[in-house]
């Protein structure tokens, strides 16, 4: 028998639609619904691991931060035991992680995806999603101008602050080098902090600098 751990904070970027509540490991019942990697689980078993089974990382988060009586410690490692919804012959899962671990329970009713049986949003509605999402923003792209901020499209005249980054212009190469210029006002920022990011990342130019343009006052814009 294999025992999986539960519990990794990696895997808490993504959250189901459906509506759910919140229980921890040691407070579920035979019978409840849970989410387990974006489908539904019945529980099957909630069972206390034994003292010499707790392993080194149990024993140690116990030496350093345990209090009180360790059989009720809210870090203490629990086993529990899941089988896909509706699949009355599929292997049981066995589950460790601690006690306190808060999982999304479903109520009788719920949905899921006909084709990948995931809950709703499943990954192909998100990748579906991120693919319609990047189109629509490589035409927003493709239609700024040359000297227009990247972020919003709009102009950048001579009275405005602006952040301009070197080099090749990760967003639009067709506009040339030294072309990507974004406003240095706040409702900018995000994007221009997207594109400082994969600017920092290519790691090729390290003695280029980004460069703010302060406001021409001397003239009409």
């Amino acid at each position: 028998m294999t025992i999986r751990v539960y519990g990794d904070p990696a895997a808490n970027r993504w959250y189901p639609r459906q509506r759910t509540q919140w229980t921890c490991s040691d407070e579920l019942q035979p019978g409840t619904i849970v989410v387990w990697e974006r489908e539904p689980h019945r529980v099957i078993e909630v069972r206390e691991r034994p003292d010499e089974l707790w392993g080194d990382k149990f024993e140690q988060a116990w030496q350093e931060r345990g209090r009180g009586d360790r059989s009720t410690w809210r870090y203490r490692p629990v086993v529990v035991v899941l089988q896909p919804d509706e699949q009355p012959t599929a292997k049981p899962l066995h589950l460790c992680g601690p006690a306190n671990h808060q999982w999304w329970v479903l109520p009788e009713h719920y949905a899921i995806c006909r084709i990948c049986r995931e809950l709703p949003p499943c990954r192909h509605e998100i990748t579906e999603g991120h693919i319609s999402f990047q189109m629509k923003r490589t035409t927003e792209l493709l239609a700024i101008p040359r000297g227009h901020c990247l972020a919003c499209g709009e102009a950048i005249t001579r009275r405005m602050n602006a952040a301009r980054f070197p080099g090749p212009n990760l967003w639009r190469p067709d506009l040339g080098d030294n072309s990507a210029v974004f406003h240095a006002r706040a409702a900018c920022a995000e994007g221009r902090a997207e594109y400082k990011a994969q600017w920092d990342a290519r790691g090729d130019d390290a003695d280029e600098q980004l460069s703010i343009d302060p406001p021409d006052t001397g003239g009409p814009a």
